[in-house]
């Protein structure tokens, strides 16, 4: 009556062994840690790469505290990395230019390297690495970091919309004969401005046939036509603008190595950044807010027209640009390739000088026109520019001395190594599609954040450890049985939050302390029922059998309640909210098997066996007064 078939204890056996070893590296001390990520999968980590440089880290004092090798497979591309633990920050700073240099030598170029704090097990358990386990990802309110809100503007990305229809608009125009004055993008506005009146029915006809139409102004003294355009295409550009940028900051945030970022749109036009471990503002500051576009051209060659710059007469269509050295160079403004062909770049070391660069690798369609770029201007000079919202910045200018085909380019100049990686990252990334502003920036300092989880653990254990002396006290063997599957029910929770890798912050503890007290009413309700059973005469193995069986309904009714509830906050809300909710909701599945299945295993395992059993555990049975 009271035993389940084997397969059951094996379930709840195993679900407690895979809860114990995705838990443990959340409860081991974290180590600042490298960790060397490969953007190549043909390129993987392996034992004799690491063994190497643990050597040679050796041979310049420092030591390596452990490190482990991760390597998955997903569909046809290997992520690939390895993380060096080490004892104190000082040791990690030091190694990263001795790390760069060594996988320079044996041409594992393409990699990022990032620092985190990673947890440092034991060796003999680095096996827990392969299967995934992690520690939970803390919030910015528990583990500190810093916090933006970026505001869009999309006044610039809305103008470069409305040149682009201009320019097919006079294409259209110049292919039919259509005489006009000029079209100009003001305030952004398109509008078009006619020779006279007369061409008006021919132009508004074209402009019909491809979408648009168009409103005589009044008011001017010239002839002027305002293209009209409905709300569904500017909240188009802004919506394609903001997705686009909230994609960029991901790969950028992703580049610099931070665990589980808080990135998501705020109202029409803002979004909220937040990037737990990361107290560098300024830095965090210069990376998310640079547009970052890289633009090359060709270098003007012309003598007089270089002349008439040194005068201070810039020719039109040109444009004037200063080295380091003050030296100027005349640049064209016609852009030949934009960073949107980039596939991937890389911070590395020049052989020949040992000086800092960045290899850009380009897509196909970029191969082919900085083939054709290459090819026919052999012996002149390419510009590469890095442009951002308010400045642009001349990189190299070098001169092409043969056809390039293989779609690979190499900056150089006045930068060092971190200037170096950080270009890399900008590009590799993207660049943003418009501008954004911060308009609020907040620091969370990791002091802040540990007085968090000191006191949220703590208010937590002293909850758990008042249910469980009070559900001994009160059922006696069954309320032990009932303590046993409360702690696995927080096992369980937690190694979920860390598969998942669920970010849990200071209201996910509270919603981890509550699920705690409501997990409990399940058990409850079971040991009451029993008692119930064993008042009205069952003996006792019917007793038990009964009072599982009988509270399953309302123990499920309950649950499905709070769930709901729990859904609804997930699916509607964001923020704390969302993070409150995301633990309720893990809290109250696991406490369904916890306080069923697992205290039934128990409770079948010490009394399923036993031959004419004649009491339980389970306290007082206070019996009604027969009158």
């Amino acid at each position: 009556m009271n035993r389940y078939p084997t397969w059951k204890y094996i379930l709840v056996l195993l679900s407690i062994i895979i809860s114990t070893l995705y838990v443990l590296p959340t409860f081991c001390k974290l180590k600042p840690s490298i960790q060397i990520t490969s953007n190549n999968s043909n390129l993987q980590f392996n034992n004799f790469i690491a063994k190497n440089t643990c050597e040679i880290l050796k041979k310049n004092n420092i030591n390596v505290d452990n490190y482990f090798i991760y390597n998955k497979k997903n569909s046809f591309i290997i992520n690939s990395s390895i993380t060096f633990c080490f004892e104190n920050e000082d040791d990690r700073n030091n190694s990263k230019s001795i790390i760069e240099n060594e996988l320079s030598k044996i041409s594992y170029k393409n990699c990022n390297i990032s620092f985190i704090n990673a947890p440092s097990l034991p060796k003999y358990m680095n096996f827990l690495y392969k299967i995934g386990a992690k520690p939970i990802s803390l919030g910015l309110d528990l583990k500190g970091g810093v916090h933006f809100l970026l505001e869009m503007d999309f006044k610039p990305i809305i103008e470069n919309s409305l040149i682009s229809i201009s320019n097919e608009i006079k294409k259209i125009f110049q292919e039919k004969n259509i005489n006009f004055k000029s079209i100009e993008v003001m305030n952004l506005n398109l509008i078009i401005t006619l020779n006279n009146l007369n061409d008006y029915k021919n132009i508004n006809t074209i402009l019909s046939n491809i979408g648009l139409e168009s409103e005589i102004l009044k008011n001017t003294n010239n002839i002027c036509l305002k293209i009209k355009f409905n709300d569904n295409f500017f909240k188009k550009i802004k919506n394609d603008a903001i997705k686009q940028n909230i994609d960029i900051i991901h790969k950028r945030v992703n580049e610099l190595g931070v665990s589980e970022p808080i990135i998501q749109q705020q109202n029409l036009n803002r979004i909220i950044v937040q990037l737990p471990g990361i107290h560098d503002i300024v830095k965090a500051k210069e990376i998310l807010g640079r547009i970052a576009a890289l633009e090359i051209r060709m270098v003007e060659d012309d003598i007089t027209a270089c002349e008439l710059a040194k005068n201070g007469f810039i020719p039109v269509g040109s444009k004037m640009y200063n080295f380091p050295d003050n030296s100027f160079i005349l640049v064209k403004n016609n852009i030949l390739l934009t960073g949107k062909n980039i596939k991937n770049a890389f911070a590395s070391y020049d052989k020949s000088n040992a000086l800092p660069i960045v290899h850009i690798v380009l897509d196909d369609i970029g191969t082919k026109i900085f083939k054709n770029i290459t090819r026919e201007n052999l012996g002149k000079r390419l510009a590469i520019i890095l442009v951002d919202e308010k400045t642009e910045e001349l990189i190299t200018a070098p001169v092409i001395k043969s056809e390039i085909s293989e779609g690979q380019v190499q900056i150089s100049g006045s930068m060092n190594s971190q200037e170096a990686y950080d270009m890399a990252l900008l590009l590799r990334s993207g660049s943003l599609s418009t501008p954004m502003n911060i308009i609020e920036e907040k620091n969370v300092g990791p002091t802040l954040g540990e007085g968090n989880i000191q006191k949220g653990c703590l208010s937590t254990i002293f909850g758990f450890s008042s249910i469980i002396i009070f559900i001994v006290i009160y059922y006696r063997l069954f309320g032990f049985f009932s303590a046993i599957g409360l702690t696995v029910n927080l096992l369980l929770m937690l190694s979920v939050l860390s598969i998942l890798q669920a970010t849990l912050t200071l209201p996910g503890i509270s919603a981890l302390a509550l699920n705690l007290g409501m997990a409990i009413d399940s058990n409850v309700l079971i040991n009451e029922r029993i008692r119930e059973e064993l008042r009205s005469g069952s003996i006792p193995e019917e007793a038990i059998s009964k009072g599982f069986a009988l509270a399953w309904n309302t123990i499920l009714d309950s649950n499905l309640t709070a769930l709901i509830i729990g859904m609804a906050l997930l699916s509607f809300t964001s923020g704390p909210i969302r993070g409150f909710a995301v633990v309720h909701c893990l809290g109250v599945l696991t406490s369904m098997f916890s306080s069923v299945i697992v205290v039934r295993a128990l409770v079948n395992i010490w009394y399923g066996y036993r031959k004419n059993l004649s009491n339980i555990s389970i306290g007082t049975i206070w019996y009604k007064n027969k009158k």
